[in-house]
């Protein structure tokens, strides 16, 4: 079964597809992964605030130096009729 595209391809999608990828970074610049740096960083954590944001929505939030942030997805049940 072939999908067929719901919107036109833009004037430039060739030359947008030809650029070459940038890499911020390779894998050996990563740093490991500190379990027990989070661990100890999580201790005690507090709440300080929450937002939703709406499938296929986007919005900007500040993090200040030294907080976490995470990320949950809690997407609908999506059923498309066949």
């Amino acid at each position: 079964m072939e999908i067929k595209a719901q919107n036109a391809e833009l004037a430039d999608a060739a030359e947008r597809r030809a650029v070459v990828p940038v890499t911020c970074y390779t894998v050996d610049q990563v740093p490991p992964y500190d379990q027990v740096f989070y661990e100890r960083a999580r201790e005690g954590i507090t709440l300080i605030d929450g937002l939703t944001v709406e499938l296929r929505d986007a919005r900007i939030f500040d993090v200040p130096a030294g907080h976490f942030f995470r990320i949950v997805s809690a997407s609908r049940d999506r059923r498309s009729a066949i």
